[in-house]
C-alpha cells in the first residue's frame, strides 16, 4: 500500500518460507569390527542425500552410506550425511571401526609323540583361550601347552580364540599325536644254564635295536640272539629292545645265566664189619645238594650235608649218589661205593699166650652189639653172652677151660645179623 496522500494505493506478492530438510540418519551400532557384515544406516529422515567421512572409512556406495568394514582402516569416524532438498541440511553419527584381534598361532611341529617334551605354542596375541576335541589334554588351556602322555593318540583340530573385547577372533592348527609303537620282547625263559645253545627271542615289530646290560654277550643287535656260554654266570641280565618307528618305544626282559653244578661224591669206602660211617662229598659252590640210594633200610641222618653220616648199611656194597642241582642247569651227580665187609670169625682158637688165636676175637665188635652162644657138640650151652667183646679163651660160664673139640657158636650182630658155625678148640 502507497502512502498517499492523494491516490494511495495497493498490490500483493505472494512467498514461500521452505523448511530445511531433515538430515537425521543412524546406524544400527556405534562400533563395528572389520570382519563385520558391512552396514548400511539403520534409518535415513530424508533419503537421496550423499554420505561422506574423513580418509580412512571406505563407502561401498556413498548414496546409501553402505560402509566396506574390511576397506576401512580401524579408527573413530564422524559420518557426515548432507541432504539435496530446496534447504539441504547435514548431520553426524560417530562409529568406530575395531581391528580384528589376531589369533595366529603354531606349535613347533605338527606331529609328536607321547614321549615327547610337552609343547606350548607360539601366539600373534597371548591372553586367548585353547580348546580341542575330546582326548587331548592341555596343561594350561590359557597357554596351550600340551600334556602329551595323557592325550589319546589321534589328529585334533586345535583352535585359539582370543580374548576381546572388542573383536575376538579364532583360528586353528592341525596336531598329530602319534601313538608309541607297541613293543613285544621274550625269551623262551628267564633263567638259562651256561651249556645251553645261543638263545633268540620273540619280538616285534621288527627292525629296532637290541642293547644288554653288562656282561650278557649279545650275539646280534638286530636278532636279540645271546651266548649263555659267553656271558657272565650267576647275575641277572638286562636285555631292552627299542623299536625305530616314528614313535620308538622300548620293552625289557631279565635273563640270568647260571653256572653249570658239578658233583664230587668222594672216594669209594671200605669198613671192617662197620655199620656207619662218614660221608666225605664236596661242598657245592652253587646249587642245592642231597644223597640219595636204592636202599631204603639205610639211614642218612641229614641228606643235604656233604659229610653226613650214614647208619644201618649192609655187609657187602652199597652205592650212594651225591647230586647237585641250581634248578636250571641238567643235575650234576657223582657215585661213592661203601663196601661193608663182613664179620671175620676165626675157625681156631689156641689159648696158649702166644698171642695168636688166643681168644675167639670177632673183628670190629666193639662197636656193634654182638650176642654170642657157644655149644658143645651134645647141644649144650658151653658159654653165652649178650654183649660179647672177645673174651672166651675156651672156657664154661664157671671159667673152667673146656676140653680140645669142635664147638659151635651162634652169633647174633644188632639183633638182625645171623652168623652159625663151628671153631676148634686146641690148648
Amino acid at each position: 500500500t502507497t502512502a498517499g496522500p492523494n491516490c494511495p494505493n495497493s498490490s500483493t506478492f505472494s512467498l514461500t518460507i521452505n523448511p530445511l530438510d531433515d538430515p537425521a540418519f543412524g546406524y544400527a551400532a556405534s562400533s563395528f569390527c572389520q570382519a563385520d557384515a558391512n552396514p548400511s544406516p539403520s534409518s535415513i529422515a530424508t533419503a537421496g542425500g550423499t554420505f561422506s567421512a574423513p580418509a580412512g572409512l571406505v563407502f561401498v556406495s556413498a548414496s546409501t552410506g553402505e560402509i566396506d568394514l574390511a576397506a576401512s582402516t580401524a579408527g573413530n569416524y564422524a559420518i557426515t550425511y548432507t541432504t539435496t532438498g530446496i534447504c539441504p541440511a547435514s548431520s553426524t553419527f560417530t562409529i568406530t571401526i575395531f581391528a580384528e584381534e589376531d589369533p595366529t598361532f603354531s606349535y613347533a611341529s605338527a606331529a609328536y609323540c607321547p614321549t615327547d617334551a610337552n609343547p606350548t605354542p607360539t601366539t600373534a596375541l597371548a591372553g586367548g583361550t585353547f580348546s580341542s576335541t575330546a582326548g587331548l589334554v592341555f596343561v594350561n588351556t590359557t597357554t596351550g601347552k600340551i600334556d602329551l602322555a595323557n592325550s589319546t593318540p589321534g589328529t585334533y583340530t586345535i583352535n585359539y580364540t582370543t580374548a576381546g573385547p572388542n573383536c575376538p577372533n579364532s583360528s586353528t592348527f592341525s596336531l598329530t599325536i602319534n601313538a608309541l609303537d607297541i613293543v613285544s620282547l621274550s625269551y623262551s625263559s628267564a633263567f638259562y644254564c651256561e651249556s645251553e645253545t645261543n638263545q633268540v627271542p620273540s619280538f616285534s615289530p621288527p627292525g629296532g635295536t637290541f642293547t644288554t646290560s653288562a656282561g650278557m654277550y649279545l650275539v646280534s643287535a638286530t636278532t636279540g640272539e645271546i651266548s649263555p656260554a659267553l656271558s657272565v654266570q650267576e647275575q641277572e641280565h638286562i636285555i631292552k629292545y627299542s623299536s625305530n618307528g616314528i614313535c620308538p618305544s622300548t620293552q625289557e626282559t631279565s635273563v640270568t645265566i647260571f653256572t653249570a653244578p658239578t658233583a664230587k661224591a668222594g672216594d669209594d669206602q671200605t669198613l671192617p664189619f662197620l655199620f656207619s660211617t662218614e660221608m666225605d662229598a664236596s661242598v657245592p659252590t652253587i646249587g642245592v645238594s642231597s644223597w640219595s640210594t636204592d636202599n631204603y633200610d639205610l639211614v642218612i641222618e641229614s641228606s643235604s650235608d656233604a659229610k653226613s653220616t650214614v647208619k644201618n648199611l649192609p655187609t657187602g656194597k652199597t652205592e650212594l649218589t651225591w647230586s647237585v642241582s641250581n634248578g636250571t642247569c641238567p643235575v650234576a651227580s657223582d657215585k661213592v661205593i661203601i663196601t661193608v665187609e663182613d664179620l671175620s670169625i676165626p675157625q681156631a682158637l689156641t689159648p696158649n699166650n702166644d698171642g695168636d688165636n688166643d681168644f675167639f676175637a670177632l673183628k670190629s665188635v666193639d662197636d656193634v652189639t654182638c650176642d654170642l652162644q657157644l655149644f658143645n657138640r651134645w647141644g649144650q650151652i658151653v658159654y653165652s653172652s649178650s654183649n660179647y667183646k672177645n673174651e672166651w679163651q675156651g672156657q664154661n660160664m664157671s671159667g673152667d677151660i673146656q676140653p680140645n673139640d669142635t664147638y659151635f657158636y651162634v652169633i647174633l650182630i644188632d639183633g638182625k645179623l645171623s652168623y652159625n658155625g663151628y671153631v676148634i678148640l686146641k690148648k
